[in-house]
């Protein structure tokens, strides 16, 4: 009898693929050689699931989970980010997507890899999220938490819009551009890197900010520590439809008058493999130079 450091799972994975069928028939096969109970989440079960008692909510999820298995890219691995905020449940991530930069283990080995993760041979790594606030004149509208990225944009048109942004209450720049992205270390290898902002070592307790296509050559990607607190104001012109996305998942579409505020959100652990390198992922994912001993 192997010797669980683990002793209830939650489940989470989008359907939809023969393949991804049968790495969830994986996962359940060893969960169930080793006798831990689980469950899964009940919004992306598929309809046979959804009638099973196995599925719940997450919100619902009780405190003896003590592990979150995800299954699927890194959409995926967002969405439980979010969705396990304030849980203190684990994550690891098993990669049955494309890039893959976020969720650890290979489908192709889940037998050996998934099985070390059990037996508590595996690296905890704390990360950092945004929590989100959008205010009205009449009160708070909205709440969400990111664990890639906040952008604020125009909604339906390609037009710049035009944005102040205070730091700690003080008045730090405005931002005449195509967009604006807030982002955690976690996000700093996602669409923060296709705007230019710097890599952030994802446990950093920092958060960076940075116009997308600004008008002006001397805008550049900040970073701020998360005890920091971000108000962004649209300028008052009823021509911007300006919408706030959290992690390319949610969308808000913003009212004239709302105000943006992103502060620290807390933060989740994510478990890798005892061999993880946050500098090899960058080589890989990224396609960097090889080390000199591959050579």
């Amino acid at each position: 009898m192997p010797d669980n450091q683990f002793h209830h799972i939650g489940i989470i994975n989008r359907y939809g693929t023969q393949e991804m069928g049968l790495v969830v028939q994986s996962v359940i096969s060893i969960l169930r050689r080793r006798r831990i109970p689980y469950i899964f989440d009940y919004a992306n079960a598929p309809r046979d699931l959804r009638e099973s008692p196995l599925a719940i909510p997450i919100k619902e999820w009780s405190s003896d989970i003590d592990l979150a298995i995800v299954l699927g890219g890194d959409g995926t691995f967002l969405y439980a980010g979010r969705s396990l905020q304030g849980k203190n449940i684990p994550i690891v991530g098993i990669n049955a997507g494309h890039l893959g930069f976020l969720a650890d283990l290979n489908a192709r080995e889940v037998e050996t890899e998934l099985n070390e993760i059990l037996d508590g041979n595996c690296v905890l790594e704390q990360r950092r999220l945004l929590a989100v606030r959008v205010e009205s004149p009449s009160g708070v509208r909205a709440y969400f938490y990111a664990v890639n990225d906040v952008v604020m944009n125009q909604r339906t048109r390609s037009r710049m819009v035009e944005l102040d942004v205070y730091a700690r209450r003080e008045f730090l720049c405005n931002y005449h551009a195509d967009g604006l992205i807030i982002a955690t270390p976690t996000g700093s290898t996602a669409y923060m890197l296709s705007a230019g902002g710097p890599i952030l070592a994802p446990t950093m307790d920092a958060f960076i900010i940075a116009p997308i296509c600004p008008h002006s050559l001397t805008h550049r990607p900040v970073v701020f520590d998360n005890h920091c607190e971000v108000k962004i104001v649209p300028r008052r012109d009823r021509r911007q439809e300006i919408q706030v996305s959290i992690d390319g998942q949610e969308d808000l579409a913003l009212r004239f008058g709302d105000t943006v505020v992103v502060g620290d959100g807390g933060e989740f652990t994510v478990l890798h493999p005892q061999n993880y390198s946050f500098q090899r992922r960058l080589r890989e994912k990224l396609r960097w130079g090889i080390p000199p001993a591959e050579e």
